[in-house]
């Protein structure tokens, strides 16, 4: 027996101490019982650790209490109570059950883990395989009769010089190391620390609304760091990652039942591939997403038609519309202010769009134009009085309520409530029902259905509280909720698979969880604030493109301007967060080297910059849309890499140049494949920006697209100040792409 704790005690009857799975070993020190595993890709070279143990600390704890998730509307202001956490580990037996007597397909550990609060100390398990030659998968289970103990803590070793990506898309930091992110997808909130909007944000709308640096869309238990290492839960549980210490990572699962995988790569984009053979990869999205600007419009067919026009005039190079609006608005007063919200009753509104069909039919016919719409997770009461909806086909709040597929509220009484201003009532489809996944699956598919209709925004999925009654009886756990998330993709992929012309529908996601790639070819990052700041401005928006690539979300895009703003008119003045044009123009040219050029309204439409206010920003957009267009070859190569690999389209600098150790702090910059470097300008009043050269290999130059011109520098790395007035993007190429057939035209358009 090994007693693993600080004052360790050995015990001889253990017998071998390590174990090999593969390329792996698994290890036991028999004087203080430290786990450690290592990797061996060839037989002369030396083993590599990737996993150990910290020095008197057990490998596996255990911990009662628990979490509390709040109420907020789709923010979960999370609280952890852990209360009883093990100090103490006994080792009992470590083990191997192999056919071959060369291979041990498994290794096991067992052991007891004494509690202050259990008279027994409680049985665990923890079991090694390899699925695959850089993969080793671990299993750890406790045992508690009374099942008290219901959380799991792993603790592995790091060093303060290992710097830790990944954890899905996070939208303020690139690298994580000091930071406690809880993985629960929720609403990002408004401001997410950056201040003073998300004090003002709570303090309008509740304390959870404005979010924080780690809130999260798409949270993935998923780290990968500069020891070329991966480490991810396969479980869907709420886990807490805390990378705040310099020497250990402590990962907490909510569950008595941890799964998970290590992974040895040889470089960040060799660790990518490896867990994108687990979480799966993105499909490629539609030539025409590629191939131009996909224009926001909100108000109705004639002035749909007005600024379709317009923008044609202007040369933009209009593919798509996107037409939030086609199920209608609501207004609401809030704060003062009228605001206009969306009916969530998924057909067509009959005074915005009377003729949707012959006006999205004709929009496709005359100017090759596809339209796409909006749909979510919920469902609204357009039959409610007051307030109701004054002309509709459908009342699907009402089939919804009537057949039992509302989640309701943690009575199990009533639906769940749906707090979205006054004068509303929604409620919460359960996805996890059959019954109700085909009854959604039909109104979507009918949606895709109409001419020239070529896919829609599928907005929401992190709404599902723990606590709240599924359908079936089920009380909604936090793997439920996380799962949520997952089925909503799930179902969208089968509504793909139903309509006609598939391969040319467009569907893109808000939220996601670690499978989601898997079955969806686009996602966006959701609600950015029309803000230049880092923590939910434009910067933010970039930075959650490059997080969530390493994380397997490979094609992933922002609202070109932004979504959410605070703006009110006092004594006659706009004052607040709204959209300026400035703002507006450089986020347009930062789509223009993404993977989707889309643009929004806003959240306040009347208060932000469009792209269509005037002729000089239409005169941008379609020179920005031209760029983007002429990467539309270029884009399409990477999109079948990025299924076929996993690798991202736009990417941080890290993963082409991880030996640099200048390159982890740069989130402003990035590179679209491995050619194409862009440094766009995300701050205002300035017509210039610092851009970080890397050595590129065999001496290689780096050009500015801008007649091919190699960079003035006697050497590389390098830091450089670049003229970026507005209209003059930076951007710069590997010379060895310089004769690549599918980046002329990209050169064309600067030359």
């Amino acid at each position: 027996m090994l007693f693993c704790s600080k004052a360790a005690v050995v015990a001889a009857s253990i017998g071998v101490t390590e174990r090999h799975l593969g390329l792996f070993a698994v290890a036991i020190d028999r004087d203080t019982g430290a786990l450690s595993v290592s990797f061996k890709a060839e037989d002369k070279a030396p083993a590599t650790p990737v996993y150990e143990s910290v020095a008197g600390v057990p490998f596996l704890r255990v911990a009662t209490g628990d979490d509390d998730f709040g109420e907020g509307y789709g923010t979960f202001q999370i609280v952890d109570h852990d209360f009883y956490l093990s100090t103490q580990l006994f080792i009992d037996s470590f083990t191997a059950s192999s056919a071959q007597p060369t291979l041990d397909p498994t290794v096991t550990i067992t052991g007891r883990v004494p509690t202050s609060q259990s008279a027994e100390p409680l049985p665990f398990t923890f079991t090694f395989t390899s699925p695959s030659p850089n993969q080793l998968r671990f299993q750890a289970s406790v045992e508690d009769p009374e099942k008290r103990f219901t959380k799991i803590f792993l603790t592995f070793s790091s060093s303060a010089d290992e710097r830790i990506f990944g954890l899905g898309e996070q939208l303020t930091h690139f690298d994580m190391k000091g930071k406690k992110v809880p993985i629960m997808s929720r609403e990002d909130g408004v401001g997410r620390g950056g201040q003073p909007t998300t004090f003002t944000t709570n303090w309008f709308f509740g304390k959870d609304a404005g979010g924080d640096d780690v809130s999260a869309y798409k949270p993935v238990p998923h780290i990968t760091t500069t020891r070329l290492r991966s480490f991810f839960l396969e479980n869907s549980d709420y886990s807490l990652f805390d990378l705040t210490y310099s020497d250990r990572v402590i990962v907490k699962v909510a569950s008595p039942k941890v799964v998970g995988r290590i992974i040895k790569g040889k470089s960040p984009m060799h660790l990518i591939e490896e867990f994108t053979l687990y979480s799966g990869r993105m499909k490629p999205l539609p030539q025409w997403v590629a191939s131009g600007v996909i224009l926001g419009i909100q108000g109705g067919e004639a002035k749909v038609k007005d600024v379709v026009a317009r923008s044609l005039a202007a040369g933009v190079p209009l593919t798509g519309v996107w037409l939030q609006d086609w199920c209608g608005k609501r207004e609401q007063r809030i704060l003062g202010r009228i605001l206009k919200r969306l009916w969530w009753n998924w057909e067509s509104d009959d005074v915005l769009y009377p003729n949707w069909t012959a006006f999205t039919s004709e929009l496709f016919r005359k100017h090759n134009i596809r339209t796409l719409s909006y749909i979510n997770t919920f469902v609204a009461n357009v039959g409610m009085s007051p307030g109701g909806k004054p002309s509709y086909r459908r009342n699907l709040f009402k089939e919804a309520s009537e057949q039992g597929y509302l989640i309701l509220d943690k009575t199990g009484q009533k639906p769940l409530a749906i707090n979205s201003g006054p004068n509303f009532q929604a409620g919460l489809i359960d996805l996890f029902n059959p019954k109700a996944q085909e009854w959604l699956r039909k109104a979507f598919v009918e949606i895709l259905s109409v001419e020239g209709v070529s896919g829609y925004m599928a907005d929401f999925g992190e709404f599902l509280p723990p606590g709240a009654v599924l359908t079936s009886g089920k009380v909604a756990t936090s793997a439920d909720h996380n799962l949520y998330t997952e089925v909503w993709a799930k179902i969208q992929a089968d509504v793909l698979k139903e309509v006609k012309d598939s391969q040319n529908k467009l569907i893109f996601h808000r939220s996601g969880f670690t499978k989601s790639p898997g079955m969806v070819s686009a996602f966006w990052t959701g609600d950015q604030l029309v803000a230049w700041d880092e923590y939910d401005g434009i910067k933010a928006g970039l930075t959650g493109v490059l997080t969530s690539g390493l994380s397997g979300f490979s094609m992933n895009h922002t609202d070109v301007g932004g979504y959410s703003g605070l703006a009110l008119i006092l004594f006659g003045r706009l004052v607040g967060n709204y959209r300026t044009k400035e703002l507006l123009l450089r986020w347009m040219e930062l789509n223009a080297f993404g993977v989707v050029f889309r643009s929004h309204e806003g959240s306040a439409p009347d208060s932000n910059a469009q792209p269509y206010s005037d002729e000089e920003s239409l005169k941008h957009l379609a020179l920005c849309g031209k760029i983007f267009a002429s990467l539309g070859r270029y884009r399409l190569r990477l999109m079948k890499e990025a299924h076929e690999l996993g690798h991202p389209i736009v990417r941080p600098l890290y993963l082409h140049f991880h030996e640099d150790p200048a390159v982890i702090k740069i989130q402003k910059q990035f590179l679209l494949g491995p050619s194409v470097l862009v440094a766009p300008v995300l701050d205002p009043a300035t017509d210039k920006v610092k851009v970080y050269l890397p050595a590129l290999p065999d001496k290689r130059r780096w050009l500015s697209v801008y007649g091919l011109k190699p960079v003035d520098t006697k050497s590389y790395p390098c830091w450089i100040t670049f003229a970026a007035p507005l209209g003059k993007p930076a951007a710069f190429v590997d010379e060895a792409a310089a004769s690549d057939p599918d980046l002329k035209p990209f050169f064309a358009a600067f030359a």
